[in-house]
């Protein structure tokens, strides 16, 4: 498949009013005029939090899809800053929708506890969504929001390379985005199916430069298992790291 002419669909984020004590709600957004692509099960929607690549990145976090929250975030973001230019509109609404809410507080105690901001030189994790974020590249194997009956897509029902509208995507968009990178990547998914999906794109010589962390729990709060996972993958992640900034002489 091609790439979608995405300007046109920020042209219309331009042109929605302007929310300044409110949220947008589903009915605003979740219209033919973001509509990118559909099947008899899921749609794919557009959304501007995904759209830069911080190329100078060490770390790569890959979700599944947006969710709902980061969506709205995104789209409030990108309205609210019409007046920076495009590149800083796309950056701020980056910064300000990855991973948001209680999902970015679990993945930064997580990554906090292996002790990872040590090997980049920083105090916290915390640092690579804030001051250092040109450290931490996120993204999802989805680049755009993906529904299922009206509910956030959650990587199966189908599974993300049985779906042949989602594999395109992956295709498309991510792919080409990894391909953006000339030096070494840890890269973290979250969850099992995105890092089902990672690794075999990784046996299918797909991912250069990419070391793909395995057991890393989804730091979701409606993962009831994050914890007990967490705890029992720790020494296997531990290691891990260790061995990719060992290999990268860091």
């Amino acid at each position: 498949m091609e790439k979608a002419d995405l300007m046109q669909y920020l042209t219309e984020i331009s042109r929605l009013p302007l929310k300044t004590d409110g949220h947008y709600t589903k009915k605003e957004l979740l219209t033919k005029r973001f509509l990118l692509a559909q099947d008899e099960r899921l749609q794919i929607y557009f959304a501007p939090h995904n759209l830069i690549t911080q190329r100078k990145a060490r770390i790569m976090i890959v979700g599944i899809c947006p969710g709902w929250t980061q969506t709205e975030i995104a789209f409030q973001t990108y309205r609210a800053n019409l007046d920076l230019t495009l590149n800083a509109r796309l950056l701020s609404c980056k910064k300000a929708s990855r991973f948001a809410g209680g999902m970015r507080k679990n993945l930064i105690e997580m990554l906090d506890q292996l002790d990872l901001p040590a090997y980049l030189g920083l105090r916290s994790a915390a640092e690579l969504f804030d001051g250092r974020s040109e450290l931490l590249h996120t993204t999802s194997l989805i680049k755009f929001p993906v529904f299922k009956a009206g509910k956030n897509y959650p990587g199966y029902g189908p599974k993300i390379l049985k779906s042949p509208l989602l594999k395109d995507y992956v295709q498309t968009y991510f792919l080409a985005e990894v391909h953006e990178f000339t030096q070494p990547l840890l890269v973290i998914p979250l969850g099992k199916a995105v890092e089902e999906v990672l690794l075999t794109l990784q046996q299918q010589h797909e991912l250069p430069y990419c070391q793909v962390m395995t057991g890393f729990p989804h730091p979701s709060g409606v993962n009831g298992h994050r914890k007990e996972q967490f705890a029992a993958n720790f020494t296997f992640l531990a290691q891990e790291l260790q061995k990719f900034f060992a290999a990268v002489g860091q």
